[in-house]
């Protein structure tokens, strides 16, 4: 279609541009990362899920960002697969991954830039964190999901035909 996708580099500079899914933990960037579409386990739902209609609410085919909790920078951008009614489910495959810090359109850039010492080679996590400790609060999870439910699916994680690349070293090195 016609749709506009930003970069990451223009969600760094300007985050608010698409609505944000949160991951719930900075683990599941890996996968991000590493090139996996964002399953609907892996985010955090609004304070009484997500809503049918209204604000707050989406369509298939929207355009949004991902960002992990405590890191203001998206590191992923894509299109809704579901409609915020299914989201509410708590199952499948929500976001397809157009690009992501560390694909190969990032990697094209000179210098591999990151905006935030979060950044890390494999993953993102919380400003002041780091992959092992990432100080963020991980008791959140939906009223509709288990965390067993949500560790399986998160392992499945769908990988995409999109080009990735190892990382450069961020200014903060995977501790």
């Amino acid at each position: 279609g016609d749709t506009l996708m930003p970069t990451v580099f223009a969600l760094w500079a300007a985050p608010n541009v698409v609505p944000t899914f949160q991951l719930k933990h900075a683990q599941v960037s890996l996968y991000i990362v590493g090139g996996a579409d964002l399953m609907r386990p892996g985010v955090r739902a609004p304070p009484g899920g997500f809503p049918t209609e209204g604000d707050g609410s989406f369509r298939q085919g929207e355009v949004y960002s991902v960002t992990v909790k405590g890191n203001p920078s998206p590191l992923a951008v894509g299109t809704t697969l579901m409609d915020s009614k299914k989201a509410s489910e708590g199952k499948g495959k929500l976001l397809q991954l157009v690009h992501t810090y560390t694909d190969n359109l990032w990697a094209f850039e000179t210098g591999k830039p990151v905006p935030n010492e979060g950044y890390l080679t494999n993953g993102v996590v919380p400003l002041g964190g780091s992959m092992n400790h990432p100080m963020e609060d991980d008791s959140e999870s939906d009223e509709n999901e288990s965390e067993e439910d949500s560790e399986e699916e998160e392992a499945g994680a769908s990988n995409t035909e999109r080009g990735h690349t190892e990382a450069a070293s961020s200014p903060k090195e995977n501790e």
